[in-house]
């Protein structure tokens, strides 16, 4: 579906994903939580895997009370592809600074993708999944690169 079909739901989706670092940059986890479908699923860019509004509002209330306390998250580049007229993927590269490592070491900034399932449900768009991704700089990969890089 091409995207000029979507304006009204494109303009709505922006005002969630933006939402996110917004709520992050308060500390607000309930108001992250919220932005999220009841049953919604995070994975976090350690491959914790959190089910539910109400897991997702604890384990980042968990998180801003040390790690994230003073952290600073800006998205850098929205993506937004609809699937059809109810469900949208949107890819956001972010940027953070300010955290703390869990030795209480201050953290190097941070860049990434952020990977959202967005559903419309009841006419209100909510994030039904979420993948956070860590970014490294991508280098050319020859055979030996890619054996010793993606193996495991």
């Amino acid at each position: 579906m091409h995207a000029s079909n979507h304006g009204p739901d494109e303009s709505l989706i922006r005002d969630v994903v933006a939402g996110f670092p917004k709520a992050w940059n308060r500390h607000d986890a309930r108001a992250i939580a919220n932005l999220f479908a009841e049953d919604g699923d995070v994975v976090n860019v350690v491959g914790w895997w959190w089910h539910g509004r109400s897991q997702i509002e604890k384990q980042l209330r968990d998180a801003h009370a040390f790690i994230f306390k003073e952290s600073v998250l800006t998205h850098d580049e929205v993506h937004i592809r609809f699937l059809d007229s109810r469900v949208a993927v949107v890819h956001v590269r972010w940027s953070l600074v300010g955290h703390k490592n869990p030795d209480g070491t201050p953290g190097q900034s941070r860049k990434g993708v952020e990977t959202y399932v967005l559903q419309k449900q009841e006419e209100k768009w909510l994030i039904a999944a979420f993948q956070n991704t860590d970014s490294i700089p991508e280098l050319a990969q020859t055979s030996n690169d890619s054996r010793s890089r993606f193996s495991g």
